[in-house]
C-alpha cells in the first residue's frame, strides 16, 4: 500500500520542511477610507443602413401589394465616445481622474431579409407596413481603457408609412 506524503509544502534539501507562512509577523495596519466616484460618459453614433438584393413583389388582392425579399446588408456606423471619471478619498488632498474621447467609424457587412405590405386606401393614397431582420454582427468602440459595443446582430426595423399619388 503506499501512502501520500501528509506535508505539501517546499522540499528542504537539508532534511527539514520549509515553513509555508511566514515566521516573522506582519505588523500592518489595513484601515478603509470613504470615496465618491463622479461618472460621465457620453456616446454618439450615427448608423447608415443598406440593403441590396432580389424581391419579389405580388398583388394578391386589388387593394394590397406584398413584397418580400432578401440580400446583402452594409451599416456605415460613425461615432464619438467621450469619458470623464473623478473620485475624491475622504482625508486625502486633491483627486484622481481618468478621461479620454475618441471618433471612429465602422463599415459593417451581412444578410437581411423583409416583408412589407402596402394597403390601397383610395385611388391616390396607402398606407405602408414592412419589418426587415438585418444582421451585420457589432462594432467596438474603445477610448482611454473603456469600450462601448453597438451590436447589430439581430437588428429588426420596422417602417410605416403614407403614401399621396398627384
Amino acid at each position: 500500500m503506499l501512502l501520500a506524503p501528509s506535508y505539501s509544502g517546499l522540499f528542504n534539501p537539508l532534511g527539514s520542511p520549509a515553513p509555508v507562512i511566514g515566521s516573522i509577523p506582519d505588523n500592518r495596519v489595513v484601515g478603509s477610507a470613504a470615496s465618491s466616484t463622479v461618472v460621465k460618459r457620453d456616446f454618439d453614433a450615427d448608423i447608415w443602413t443598406f440593403e441590396m438584393g432580389p424581391y419579389l413583389n405580388f398583388r394578391p388582392t386589388s387593394w394590397l401589394d406584398v413584397e418580400v425579399g432578401g440580400g446583402l446588408a452594409l451599416a456605415y456606423v460613425r461615432s464619438d465616445f467621450s469619458f470623464n471619471e473623478k473620485t475624491t478619498v475622504t482625508g486625502v488632498t486633491g483627486s484622481f481622474t481618468n478621461s479620454g474621447n475618441s471618433s471612429d467609424s465602422d463599415l459593417l457587412f451581412g444578410g437581411s431579409v423583409g416583408l412589407s405590405l402596402r394597403a390601397q386606401i383610395t385611388e391616390t393614397k396607402s398606407i405602408y407596413f414592412g419589418a426587415s431582420y438585418f444582421s451585420v454582427g457589432d462594432t467596438d468602440h474603445e477610448a482611454g481603457g473603456k469600450r462601448v459595443t453597438i451590436d447589430l446582430d439581430d437588428a429588426v426595423y420596422l417602417q410605416v408609412g403614407f403614401s399621396s399619388y398627384f
